[in-house]
C-alpha cells in the first residue's frame, strides 16, 4: 500500500463548471504519494455528482450542510491521513510539480513546517512574481517592526500557494468557520502563521488563480463586509502571547479603517463607523496609513457616489 505524505483538500460550492479542472491540477501532480478529499458545502448544483463520479482511488468525496469554505476545509482536514496538507479553491489549478518543489524545498530545511510558492492569474487582480525574482527557495520570517500596511503585505497569503505540516495547521485550530464566514476565513490562518513562524517562499510559480462566476471572490466584491480577523480580535489574541496583543490590535485597526473605507464606499458608513469605534481606530489615526483611510471614509460617508442609508 503507497504511503499517504499529502493530503489535498477542495471545498467545492456550486463548482459544476470549475471542478473538474481543479481536480485534474491534483491528480496530474509529478508526485504521485497524495490523497485528494473533496468536500461538497451544501451545493445547489451538481457539484456532488460531479464529483462523485470520478473514478480515482486517491480520491474522497465528502458532503455536508452548507457551513461556509472554513468550515469545508476542515471538515477534509479532519480525516487527512497525510504528514502535509495543501488546499485548493475549486476554480483554481496548480502547476503540475507544486508537490514536488514543496516537498523538496521543506526537505532541505527540515526545521521548517509551511511552504509558500507564487500565484499567476487569469485577471489582473494578481500580480504575477517579476521576471527576474529568483524561483530559489528562502526562509522567510515576517518583520512586526514594520507599519501596518507593508505588515498586511507580509501576512496576508494565499493559502492555495502553501504546503503546511498538518498538525501545526490543527493546533492553529485549523480554518476559520464561525458565522459560516466567506470572508477573510483564510487570512485568519494566513495571519497565524506568518506572524509565529518562520517559512519557506518561492517565486516559483505554483498556482492559477481564476475567478469564476460563481466564486467567493466575485461575491465578495458584490457583498462588501469586513473581514474575519476585524469582526473576531478575540479570536485571534485567544492563539497568541499575550506579549503580541498590543501590536497585533493596532494591525487589526489598521484593517479595520481599510474595512470601514470599503464599507463606506459601498453605501454602508453606518456599519463602517460601528466598525471604528468598536476597533479603537482613532485612537491608531497616528499611523499614515490609518489616517489615509480615515479621510477616505470620510470622503466617501459625506460626497462618494454610494451614500450610506
Amino acid at each position: 500500500m503507497t504511503h499517504t505524505v499529502i493530503t489535498a483538500v477542495i471545498p467545492a460550492y456550486n463548482a459544476e463548471k470549475t471542478l473538474l479542472r481543479s481536480v485534474s491540477s491534483v491528480l496530474g501532480q509529478t508526485h504521485q504519494h497524495f490523497e485528494l478529499i473533496i468536500v461538497d458545502d451544501g451545493s445547489s448544483d451538481r457539484t456532488l455528482a460531479v464529483a462523485q463520479a470520478i473514478e480515482d482511488s486517491r480520491v474522497t468525496v465528502l458532503t455536508q450542510p452548507n457551513n461556509g469554505p472554513g468550515a469545508a476545509r476542515n471538515a477534509g482536514l479532519r480525516v487527512a491521513t497525510g504528514r502535509w496538507v495543501a488546499f485548493l479553491d475549486a476554480d483554481d489549478t496548480w502547476e503540475a510539480d507544486f508537490f514536488s518543489a514543496a516537498l523538496e524545498a521543506l526537505a532541505a530545511h527540515p526545521q521548517l513546517l509551511f511552504y509558500f510558492g507564487a500565484t499567476q492569474s487569469k485577471t489582473a487582480t494578481v500580480r504575477k512574481p517579476s521576471l527576474l525574482a529568483t524561483q530559489t527557495p528562502f526562509v522567510f520570517q515576517a518583520d512586526r517592526s514594520v507599519k501596518a500596511k507593508r505588515l498586511r503585505r507580509q501576512v496576508e497569503l494565499s493559502l492555495c500557494l502553501m504546503l503546511a505540516d498538518k498538525d501545526t495547521i490543527v493546533s492553529l485550530g485549523g480554518y476559520y468557520e464561525r458565522d459560516k464566514c466567506t470572508y477573510g476565513e483564510d487570512s485568519v490562518l494566513s495571519f497565524l502563521i506568518l506572524w509565529l513562524y518562520p517559512v519557506i517562499k518561492s517565486h516559483m510559480i505554483v498556482h492559477t488563480y481564476n475567478q469564476s462566476e460563481t466564486g467567493l471572490s466575485l461575491s465578495r466584491h458584490i457583498n462588501v463586509q469586513a473581514k474575519a480577523m476585524v469582526l473576531d480580535p478575540d479570536y485571534i489574541y485567544e492563539r497568541l502571547p499575550e506579549s503580541s496583543h498590543a501590536a497585533v490590535r493596532q494591525f487589526i485597526a489598521y484593517l479595520a479603517s481599510v474595512d470601514a473605507q470599503r464599507l463606506a464606499k459601498a453605501g454602508k458608513s453606518t456599519v463602517g463607523w460601528q466598525l471604528i469605534k468598536d476597533r479603537d481606530v482613532l485612537a491608531c489615526a497616528y499611523q499614515p496609513a490609518v489616517m489615509v483611510a480615515l479621510l477616505r471614509f470620510a470622503f466617501y460617508t459625506t460626497t462618494g457616489p454610494l451614500r450610506s442609508s
